[in-house]
């Protein structure tokens, strides 16, 4: 099987042009998806930590107001 398709929009003819990817666009493209789904891992993390910490300073019995004063936002 080859390489994903690109689909290209021609404005000057209302066209639309689809082609297979170059070997160096499908090799960066696999680049991109692992970089944006370690970003997505590293953001699902912090999301994670952050809950936790909250579920712990409320379990303490800290209000709201002073569980984001500690961890902000």
């Amino acid at each position: 099987m080859g390489n994903p398709l690109v689909r290209i929009y021609d404005a000057k003819t209302n066209k639309f042009i689809d082609r297979e990817m170059s070997d160096s666009e499908f090799e960066q493209h696999q680049i991109d998806n692992a970089n944006a789904e370690a970003r997505y891992a590293a953001a699902q993390a912090k999301t994670e930590a952050r809950q936790s910490a909250v579920e712990k300073l409320s379990a303490l019995g800290l209000t709201g107001e002073e569980i984001q004063a500690l961890i902000g936002q």
